[in-house]
This record gives C-alpha cells, sequence and structure tokens, in this order.
C-alpha cells in the first residue's frame, strides 16, 4: 500500500493539471479576446453616438447662427426702413400685429405636426421662405404687398419658433438641457449681434436694399446646410401631408389641455404672456424711438441694439448652470422683474453713454429668458408631445399680444413717444407676480420633499 500511495497522489497533482491546461492556455486566451472585442464594440459604438450627438447638435446651432446673423442684418432697423420708404407708424403696427397673428396661429400646430413628421422638413420649409421673403423685399415699397410678404413671415417664423428648441430637447441630455438650450442662444445671440452692427454701417453708408441682399444669401447657405447635413431628431410617422396636417390640429388639444391643467405650465404661460404682452407695445418702436425722438444716426442706433445683444450674449454664460443649480423659475423671475427698471433708465438716460448703460443690462437679465421657459416647458411634459406643448406655450403668448404693436402706436400717437415705454414697465411688474408665486411654489414643495 505504502509504495503506491506516492504514485496515486503524483496521478491526483497531475490530473487537475491536465484539466486546467487548455483552459488556461487556449480557453482564457479565447474569453479575454472575446471580452476585448465585446468591450471594443460598446466603445465604437459609444464614440458613434457621441459623434452623432455632436454632429446634430453642432449643424442646429450653426444653423441657427446663421439666421440669427441674417435677422440681425435687418430686423432690428425694420420699422427705421419702413418709416423711411413712407409708411407711416400705424401702418407699421398693423404690418407687425399681421406678422405676429399669423405667427401665433401657426405655433400651434406646427409643434405637433413635427412630433408626427420630425423636425428637419419643417426647419428647411421655413428656412427657404425667409430667405425668398428677403430677396422679394429688395424690390416691394407697396404697403399692401409688404403686409403679404410679412404674413408669409408670420408663416415661417411660427413654423419653426417651437421646433428649434424641439429639436435640442430630443437630442440633448437631460441633467445638461439648461446648459445646452444656453449655447444655443448664446451662439445665436452672437450671431445676431455681430449682424445688427454689419447691418446698421451697411444700411447708414449703402442702404438697406444691400442687407436684404446680404441677409438672403446667408439664409439661402443655412438652408443648404440643413438639407445636407441636418439629419431628423425623432422618429417620423409620416404618411402623408393633408393626414400630418389634419392629426397635427387634432393633437395640439393634448399639448393646449396640458398647458392649461398643469399649474406650473399655466402660472408661466400667464407671466410670460403678460410679459410679452408689453414687450410686444414697446419693441417693435425702440429703434424708432432712438432715430426719431432722440435724433441718434442709424449707426448709433445700430450701435445702442448691438450693445443689447451683447447683454444678451453675456447673460446666456451664466444662464445654463443658474438654471441647472437653482431651477429655471428663479432666473425667469430675474428677467421679467429687471426688466421694468432697466426700461425705467432707459427713459431717463439724458446721453449715448447712460441708454448703452441700461441697455446691456436690460440685455443681462433678458439672456435668462428663452432658456428658462424651456426648461420649463421639456421638463413638464412628455417627450411624445414636447413639441406641442412648446408650439402651444408659444401660440398662446403671441396670439395674446396681437394688438400689442397696435397699441403701442395708438399710445404713441395719443400721448407722445415714450407713453409705450412707461406702460411696459407697469405691465412687467404685473407680469413677475405669477412667475413669483411659480418660485415659491417650487421652493416650497422642495422643502416639503426635503423634510
Amino acid at each position: 500500500m505504502n509504495p503506491q500511495k506516492p504514485a496515486d497522489v503524483a496521478d491526483m497533482r497531475k490530473a487537475p493539471a491536465k484539466r486546467w491546461k487548455p483552459i488556461r492556455k487556449d480557453g482564457a486566451v479565447h474569453w479575454r479576446c472575446r471580452i476585448f472585442f465585446i468591450n471594443f464594440k460598446m466603445l465604437i459604438k459609444k464614440l458613434r453616438c457621441m459623434l452623432d450627438l455632436q454632429t446634430k447638435l453642432f449643424t442646429i446651432i450653426l444653423c441657427g447662427s446663421l439666421l440669427g446673423f441674417s435677422t440681425g442684418l435687418w430686423s432690428p432697423l425694420l420699422n427705421v426702413y419702413l418709416a423711411s420708404i413712407g409708411i407711416p407708424i400705424m401702418w407699421i403696427g398693423v404690418i407687425v400685429t399681421v406678422q405676429a397673428a399669423i405667427s401665433g396661429v401657426v405655433m400651434l400646430p406646427s409643434g405637433t405636426l413635427s412630433d408626427i413628421i420630425g423636425r428637419r422638413k419643417p426647419i428647411i420649409i421655413s428656412l427657404l421662405l425667409t430667405s425668398l421673403i428677403l430677396l422679394s423685399l429688395t424690390l416691394i415699397r407697396d404697403p399692401f404687398l409688404l403686409l403679404i410678404i410679412f404674413s408669409v413671415q408670420g408663416l415661417a417664423l411660427g413654423l419653426r419658433s417651437p421646433i428649434f428648441p424641439a429639436y435640442i430637447a430630443d437630442i440633448a441630455r437631460s441633467r445638461v438641457i439648461g446648459a445646452t438650450y444656453a449655447a444655443f442662444s448664446f451662439f445665436n445671440i452672437l450671431a445676431m449681434t455681430v449682424g445688427t452692427v454689419v447691418g446698421a454701417y451697411t444700411a447708414d453708408i449703402y442702404g438697406f436694399t444691400l442687407c436684404f441682399i446680404i441677409a438672403s444669401s446667408i439664409c439661402f447657405l443655412s438652408v443648404f446646410l440643413a438639407f445636407f447635413f441636418l439629419k431628423e431628431s425623432t422618429v417620423t410617422r409620416f404618411e402623408n401631408f393633408k393626414s400630418s396636417l389634419k392629426r397635427s390640429f387634432k393633437g395640439s388639444v393634448p399639448a393646449l389641455t396640458l398647458v392649461l391643467k398643469r399649474r406650473r405650465l399655466l402660472l408661466m404661460l400667464i407671466g410670460v404672456t403678460i410679459h410679452q404682452f408689453f414687450i410686444q407695445m414697446m419693441f417693435p418702436y425702440l429703434a424708432l424711438y432712438m432715430r426719431s425722438y432722440l435724433g441718434y444716426s442709424l449707426a448709433t442706433v445700430g450701435l445702442i441694439l448691438s450693445i443689447r445683444r451683447i447683454g444678451f450674449l453675456l447673460g446666456q454664460l451664466p444662464s445654463g448652470k443658474l438654471i441647472d443649480r437653482y431651477g429655471p423659475e428663479l432666473s425667469l423671475f430675474i428677467h421679467i422683474f429687471l426688466t421694468a427698471p432697466m426700461i425705467l433708465l432707459f427713459l431717463i438716460s439724458g446721453n449715448v453713454m447712460a441708454v448703452a448703460t441700461a441697455m446691456i443690462i436690460w440685455g443681462l437679465a433678458g439672456g435668462l429668458d428663452m432658456p428658462s421657459r424651456r426648461v420649463i416647458i421639456v421638463t413638464s411634459s412628455d417627450p411624445s408631445v414636447r413639441g406641442g406643448t412648446l408650439g402651444a406655450v408659444q401660440s398662446i403668448s403671441e396670439v395674446s399680444s396681437l394688438v400689442a404693436p397696435v397699441a403701442g402706436a395708438w399710445l404713441w400717437n395719443l400721448f407722445d413717444p415714450q407713453a409705450p415705454f412707461q406702460a411696459a414697465i407697469l405691465g412687467n411688474i404685473a407680469a413677475s407676480i405669477p412667475i413669483l408665486i411659480l418660485l415659491f411654489a417650487g421652493k416650497s414643495k422642495q422643502s416639503l420633499h426635503l423634510g
């Protein structure tokens, strides 16, 4: 027995070695290679997703920036241009009102339409319409034809206004959505600021016609960019345009109901609507007030408007972090509450430097506006009706402000050019109250949650 024991022990020692040896040499290498290739494929997939996300984000920001530069070339000084070709101020108010009316009506179904057929097609169509409109402004001077042209511009504006933020909400990560909106607004306002300066000096030296030609060319460039490089951000359910349009009007009802029933959205809507009404009462006449009442040159008017845009631009930098850290309600309240004293400072300012100071502070507060309200909307609605909810809020606020430009022109003619601005001061104080209620409601809910 004893001579055989070492042999058994030796066999027992060798047996495990024979059993595990092939797995240790061949099998382990096989599984390691397999795990490596799985991780490599996952890494490639993540990189592709990140690249696709960055491509979509870069393209939409570039399209928005080109559109902003094109708009800055002509939009801030449009009423000065209309007055220079002999259009009465009351007729200017009618043109602005009709454009806002069509834009507000179109915004309601356009967001829902983009939820059905996708975001890409409406963006391309709206940019193409604006390009053609700007080209036609180089030839047309008749008031009735101008009314038709700006009606079509209202259609294009209403078509794309809720779709740009809906596209960004589709591709942005939820934890940095405020910063993403702030980045989009930052580059858009930067381009518009540069466009305002270039447009003012171009109009002062070469006339408005060249401004419209340059703006149209840049807008055509954005059409080219969107057509060839902008990718769809949502799953489309396109059948045919007629049925999709019917579904968009029917689909607007749930989004509209959501806005009116959800307390957070309703309070924001009330405050934003009052704020926008009084801004639309005075803002169309801001450049005209500086040009005709204060006697500033066209270049100075453009420079002051650009300074306000610079304030907007600087306001975008902290807005994303402010929204993500303290919530969009606080930043929206800061914007609306500070608007009233800045308009007052603008009215009582006696020189260009004081006016510029009021404008840049006003712009800083204004930079908090759109990112805040968009974050409130997209975080209070389901992804399936996100575009419709954005369109519903914008549509209600725009339609509610339809008579504001005409009311501003009426106050201008009945009293004096300062009357629309004085009314806007009182209106913005009133508009801050619903946002303040919303802010305290959010704070109390948060304290209850923490408790």
